[in-house]
């Protein structure tokens, strides 16, 4: 199984979502990935997302930023977005896959985008995160039923 997490400029919450998940999810059969809509790639994790990280033990110093191409899209089995905007981009790029485009909060239950930290301080980054975690263990948990 393949998961890529999308956000706007892969450097804030799909990365955090990667990792976190890709830690979670380490030693079974899930390769665990994230792109940006805007980026051309190359750019490390924000400073704060990589404070989260640390918290759990997550290395989160290799990470570089990729665009969501259309070929990357196609690769995955599940791909979740952190908003219905990018969502709805998404299903435009790839209507073949629409069936497989999720948005993050789906999986603790709620159907809400996670905001945009970019450019915030520490604890605007940490709010989100605890906004964004119970999905991204409900991604785990969905990743491991489906194994």
């Amino acid at each position: 199984m393949k998961i890529l997490f999308i956000c706007t400029g892969n450097t804030c919450r799909s990365p955090l979502a990667e990792l976190y998940v890709a830690h979670q999810l380490a030693g079974l059969p899930v390769e665990v990935a994230s792109a940006g809509l805007t980026t051309r790639g190359g750019s490390a994790i924000s400073v704060a997302s990589r404070h989260i990280l640390d918290r759990y033990g997550i290395d989160a110093s290799a990470f570089r930023s990729q665009p969501a191409t259309p070929e990357l899209l196609a690769s995955c089995d599940l791909i979740i977005a952190v908003s219905e905007a990018h969502c709805a981009i998404l299903r435009q790029i790839i209507p073949q896959k629409a069936d497989s485009i999720r948005l993050l909060s789906e999986f603790s239950g709620g159907n809400h985008d996670i905001p945009d930290p970019y450019g915030g301080n520490q604890a605007s980054y940490d709010k989100i995160f605890a906004v964004m975690k119970p999905s991204l263990d409900g991604v785990v948990a969905f990743a491991k039923g489906r194994l």
